[in-house]
């Protein structure tokens, strides 16, 4: 039995070697990347604050996208895309677009829009099966 843990540890050792050490990145890349990404998605948007999909939960993703990429609530990308979902809740029936239109207006913390989650919410629970 102790032969067989020394031979292990060994094969262990070897294999631990032989492994190539993973880089990190550089942070200098990902902010250009992170960049890009935000530059891309903000080229995408339609006049109406909607992006070129047919369920208005694309829109959302998109939006909370931007957002966590510390795009500002205030930014005109922000706030059009925050008027094409205020307009276009009322008729949304899919559960993703109701999702991330919640995820969306939470994370914009405007507080005039806790009505607006509160009635998707509800929405999305009697939607369960």
């Amino acid at each position: 039995m102790r032969g067989n843990t020394r031979g292990l540890a060994l094969c262990l050792c070897v294999l631990g070697l032989a492994v190539p050490t993973a880089r990190a990145v550089e942070k200098a890349k990902v902010d250009q990347a992170i960049a890009n990404g935000v530059g891309h998605l903000r080229t995408l948007q339609a006049k109406n604050g909607s992006w070129p999909y047919a369920e208005p939960g694309a829109t959302g993703l998109a939006a909370l996208t931007l957002l966590e990429c510390d795009v500002k609530a205030d930014d005109p990308v922000i706030t059009r895309a925050a008027e094409f979902l205020r307009d276009a809740s009322p008729k949304m029936t899919h559960t993703y677009s109701i999702s991330l239109a919640i995820l969306f207006f939470d994370r914009l913390g405007d507080v005039r829009d806790l009505p607006l989650i509160e009635s998707l919410m509800v929405r999305l629970m009697a939607g369960q099966v």
